[in-house]
């Protein structure tokens, strides 16, 4: 299972959570800059929207009601602005597992 497999799964999911918690979410997902043809990487739905090629990021965090990232610098853009941040560290167990 490649990283943008897991992504794909993570955001099926929310199809489900819109259904059993009978809210609206919408998810803007955003690749690195280096990810080249993002758009061939994520499934996008009605509640998906791939962002990636939107230049201002900050536009999207003021927009944002939660931020989820990984190691980004993005995570202390969003607490600079009060935005609920959620770490997303698909390799957090090989982390403590070799350090």
């Amino acid at each position: 299972m490649t990283e943008f497999d897991e992504y794909n799964y993570c955001l099926s999911q929310i199809d489900i959570l819109k259904e059993k918690y009978d809210t609206d979410w919408m998810v803007f997902i955003k690749l690195h800059p280096s990810v080249k043809n993002p758009e061939n990487f994520i499934k996008v739905s009605k509640n998906v929207i791939n962002v990636s090629n939107y230049a201002d990021t900050q536009e999207l965090e003021a927009v944002a009601d939660i931020i989820i990232t990984d190691y980004s610098s993005l995570m202390f853009e969003g607490l600079e602005i009060n935005k609920p941040v959620i770490l997303y560290m698909r390799d957090y167990d090989d982390y403590v597992k070799n350090n």
